[in-house]
């Protein structure tokens, strides 16, 4: 059977944030995970609770926003100058 899954907003204090709180409820409560969308500062507590709530259990961050760039050390480690040597 798949998943029931619910959406609960009231951990966006502010109400304009767009943070989401996704759960999903399997038959084996062992399979339920449970997902932050677009998280901020102001979420912690919540995601410190639901976390110790969840033991071993998934728990998600996601964030569309959120990207891996490269830092100056990246950037520098893939040019064959002095510094690139030095950043490897």
């Amino acid at each position: 059977m798949p998943p029931r899954v619910t959406e609960d907003r009231s951990v966006d204090e502010s109400g304009v944030d767009g943070v989401g709180l996704f759960v999903t409820e399997c038959t084996d409560p062992k399979e339920d995970a449970t997902a932050f969308c677009q998280p901020t500062q102001e979420a912690i507590g919540s995601i410190e609770s639901i976390t110790s709530q969840a033991k071993d259990r998934l728990v998600m961050l996601m964030n569309p926003q959120w990207r891996d760039v490269d830092d100056a050390l990246d950037t520098f480690s893939k040019d064959d100058s002095f510094f690139g040597k030095l950043s490897r």
